[in-house]
Protein backbone atom coordinates (compact mmCIF):
# COMPACT_ATOMS: atom_id res chain seq x y z
CA UNK A 1 0.00 0.00 0.00
CA UNK A 2 2.77 2.20 0.98
CA UNK A 3 4.54 1.90 -2.82
CA UNK A 4 0.92 2.83 -4.31
CA UNK A 5 0.98 5.77 -2.42
CA UNK A 6 4.79 6.24 -3.11
CA UNK A 7 4.06 6.10 -6.64
CA UNK A 8 2.14 9.34 -6.09
CA UNK A 9 4.61 11.41 -4.40
CA UNK A 10 3.67 14.69 -6.18
CA UNK A 11 -0.45 14.96 -5.87
CA UNK A 12 0.50 14.40 -2.27
CA UNK A 13 3.03 17.01 -1.67
CA UNK A 14 0.62 19.19 -4.28
CA UNK A 15 -2.12 18.15 -1.58
CA UNK A 16 -0.37 19.08 0.77
CA UNK A 17 0.32 22.41 0.00
CA UNK A 18 -3.33 23.27 -0.81
CA UNK A 19 -4.60 21.90 2.42
CA UNK A 20 -1.74 24.91 3.65
CA UNK A 21 -3.20 27.41 1.87
CA UNK A 22 -6.65 27.32 1.25
CA UNK A 23 -7.39 28.28 5.64
CA UNK A 24 -4.54 30.53 5.22
CA UNK A 25 -6.17 32.53 2.66
CA UNK A 26 -9.36 32.40 4.62
CA UNK A 27 -7.79 33.93 7.56
CA UNK A 28 -6.41 36.58 5.76
CA UNK A 29 -9.77 36.71 3.99
CA UNK A 30 -10.92 37.82 7.47
CA UNK A 31 -8.25 39.97 8.07
CA UNK A 32 -9.16 41.69 4.84
CA UNK A 33 -13.30 42.27 6.10
CA UNK A 34 -11.92 43.70 9.58
CA UNK A 35 -9.94 46.19 7.78
CA UNK A 36 -13.06 46.55 4.82
CA UNK A 37 -15.19 47.53 8.12
CA UNK A 38 -13.10 49.66 9.73
CA UNK A 39 -12.65 51.66 6.78
CA UNK A 40 -16.62 52.27 6.33
CA UNK A 41 -17.51 55.28 7.56
CA UNK A 42 -19.70 58.07 6.65
CA UNK A 43 -17.52 60.62 4.28
CA UNK A 44 -14.50 57.28 3.81
CA UNK A 45 -12.41 57.89 0.90
CA UNK A 46 -14.55 56.02 -2.16
CA UNK A 47 -10.98 54.92 -3.83
CA UNK A 48 -9.86 53.07 -0.93
CA UNK A 49 -13.06 51.00 -0.02
CA UNK A 50 -13.20 50.20 -3.84
CA UNK A 51 -9.38 49.30 -3.56
CA UNK A 52 -10.60 47.16 -0.41
CA UNK A 53 -13.68 44.93 -2.02
CA UNK A 54 -11.41 44.71 -5.51
CA UNK A 55 -8.93 43.21 -3.62
CA UNK A 56 -10.86 40.79 -1.73
CA UNK A 57 -13.21 39.50 -4.75
CA UNK A 58 -9.66 38.32 -5.88
CA UNK A 59 -8.70 36.84 -3.04
CA UNK A 60 -12.22 35.32 -2.68
CA UNK A 61 -11.94 33.71 -6.67
CA UNK A 62 -8.01 32.74 -5.46
CA UNK A 63 -9.75 30.85 -2.22
CA UNK A 64 -12.13 29.40 -4.45
CA UNK A 65 -9.88 28.46 -7.30
CA UNK A 66 -7.69 26.61 -4.43
CA UNK A 67 -10.29 25.13 -3.26
CA UNK A 68 -11.11 23.38 -6.68
CA UNK A 69 -8.12 22.19 -7.48
CA UNK A 70 -7.70 20.56 -4.18
CA UNK A 71 -10.75 18.95 -4.54
CA UNK A 72 -9.44 17.50 -8.09
CA UNK A 73 -6.03 16.92 -7.22
CA UNK A 74 -7.48 14.71 -4.23
CA UNK A 75 -10.48 12.95 -6.43
CA UNK A 76 -7.24 12.45 -9.02
CA UNK A 77 -5.11 10.99 -6.40
CA UNK A 78 -7.70 8.51 -5.18
CA UNK A 79 -8.61 7.44 -8.43
CA UNK A 80 -5.06 6.45 -9.53
CA UNK A 81 -4.78 4.60 -6.18
CA UNK A 82 -7.48 2.73 -6.74
CA UNK A 83 -6.56 1.96 -10.03
CA UNK A 84 -3.29 0.64 -8.74
CA UNK A 85 -4.94 -1.49 -6.51
CA UNK A 86 -7.14 -2.50 -8.97
CA UNK A 87 -4.36 -3.64 -11.32
CA UNK A 88 -2.12 -5.28 -9.06
CA UNK A 89 -5.11 -7.41 -7.60
CA UNK A 90 -5.45 -8.44 -11.44
CA UNK A 91 -2.19 -9.15 -11.51
CA UNK A 92 -1.85 -11.25 -8.38
CA UNK A 93 -5.53 -13.57 -9.32
CA UNK A 94 -3.94 -13.95 -12.52
CA UNK A 95 -0.80 -15.14 -11.03
CA UNK A 96 -3.08 -18.32 -8.56
CA UNK A 97 -2.83 -22.23 -9.12
CA UNK A 98 -5.33 -22.77 -11.96
CA UNK A 99 -6.00 -25.44 -9.87
CA UNK A 100 -7.32 -24.05 -6.97
CA UNK A 101 -9.12 -21.68 -9.43
CA UNK A 102 -11.91 -23.41 -9.96
CA UNK A 103 -12.97 -23.43 -6.41
CA UNK A 104 -12.73 -19.04 -6.08
CA UNK A 105 -14.99 -19.03 -9.33
CA UNK A 106 -17.77 -20.92 -8.04
CA UNK A 107 -17.72 -18.88 -4.56
CA UNK A 108 -17.69 -15.78 -6.68
CA UNK A 109 -14.93 -14.95 -4.28
CA UNK A 110 -12.52 -13.27 -7.03
CA UNK A 111 -15.48 -10.77 -8.07
CA UNK A 112 -15.60 -9.64 -4.31
CA UNK A 113 -12.01 -8.88 -4.51
CA UNK A 114 -12.60 -6.46 -7.34
CA UNK A 115 -15.87 -4.72 -5.57
CA UNK A 116 -16.18 -4.93 -1.79
CA UNK A 117 -12.54 -4.93 -0.76
CA UNK A 118 -11.66 -2.62 -3.25
CA UNK A 119 -14.37 -0.29 -1.36
CA UNK A 120 -13.47 -1.28 1.87
CA UNK A 121 -9.66 0.08 1.15
CA UNK A 122 -10.67 3.34 -0.03
CA UNK A 123 -12.96 3.88 2.15
CA UNK A 124 -10.47 3.24 5.03
CA UNK A 125 -7.37 4.61 3.62
CA UNK A 126 -8.61 7.84 1.37
CA UNK A 127 -11.19 9.34 2.94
Amino acid sequence: MIKILLKQKWYIFFIIIFIIAEPSINSILKFWLQKLFNSSYPNADKILLLKLLTGGFLLWIIKRVVGFVSSVLRNRFICNARQEIKHSLFKNILGLDTASISRYASSGEYISLFTNDITIIENRFFN
